[in-house]
């Protein structure tokens, strides 16, 4: 359910790089995720949290990437029907500008998961 930034920048992976790799499994949620695994082919194998269909109040419109790595991606709020003040009060609420998420995920519910990006 958390990205573990040292492996992702040592496997010279991308935060987009990942949600690609959850969404070909049909994982949405990152909360979803126990574990996931590069193979030697480069490769990503998902091992779902087993009791996370239980966990995770599941919106019809599934989690869109609104912020990766400090930057916008304003046009998807589009497509989960969320006002761009619902992020701002979201920031407000983790106490994090834009420029310090790795990753903001919404949800058409407004269900959120926000990972800071990790201080160097």
């Amino acid at each position: 359910g958390q990205l573990d930034q040292r492996q992702l920048k040592k496997l010279r992976f991308t935060v987009n790089d990942i949600l690609e790799a959850m969404r070909s499994k049909d994982v949405f949620y990152l909360e979803e995720v126990n574990l996931a695994v590069v193979e030697t082919t480069g490769a990503v194998s998902i091992y779902k949290e087993p009791n996370a269909n239980t966990n995770i109040d599941k919106a019809t419109i599934p989690p869109f990437d609104i912020i990766v790595d400090g930057k916008e991606r304003l046009y998807n709020l589009e497509y989960i029907g969320i006002p761009q003040d619902k992020i701002n009060k979201i920031l407000e609420k983790e106490n994090i500008s834009k420029e310090n998420v790795l990753l903001l995920l919404v949800d058409g519910n407004g269900n959120y998961n926000c990972t800071a990006k990790e201080i160097k």
